[in-house]
């Protein structure tokens, strides 16, 4: 069986003038793609499903050592990151259902091993964020609201 339902959310970066690249994925597909993301993109996908399980992943690329400033007592002074805002699914706005279902993996661009962290819909580090699901959507996200 064939479900359709949306997928919305606002991606933002902390520093505009910093192009980094932003891909989303839908079971390994890619379904969107931002080359330079230098300015606030709704994005609004029509996601095609067919089976139960479900998986988005979404990853930032482009960053380098470059845009991190640090001070001389190791404090970062200013960076730059991707956000994902208002993630919504099938019309519910997922909030901490997202983020307790993610799984943001990076590797602190190039200088360790690559390391699984919660997901707090902030990107600073080049990386993928899994998230898995199961469809029709709706009943996913009614079973699984707190």
């Amino acid at each position: 069986m064939l479900n359709r339902f949306p997928l919305e959310f606002t991606l933002t970066s902390t520093n505009y003038s910093v192009p980094l690249m932003f891909e989303l994925y839908h079971n390994d597909k890619i379904i969107y793609s931002c080359k330079d993301v230098i300015k606030k993109i709704d994005v609004n996908i029509l996601l095609e499903c067919k089976g139960e399980k479900q998986q988005l992943s979404w990853q930032m690329s482009g960053k380098t050592t470059t845009h991190t400033k640090i001070d001389a007592t190791g404090n970062i002074i200013s960076d730059v990151a991707l956000m994902t805002e208002n993630f919504k699914l099938d019309g519910f706005e997922l909030k901490t259902l997202l983020t307790d279902n993610c799984v943001y993996l990076h590797n602190h661009n190039g200088t360790t091993e690559t390391l699984k962290n919660t997901y707090d819909n902030f990107m600073g580090c080049n990386g993928k964020v899994v998230f898995d699901f199961d469809s029709p959507a709706h009943i996913w996200i009614l079973k699984n609201w707190r």
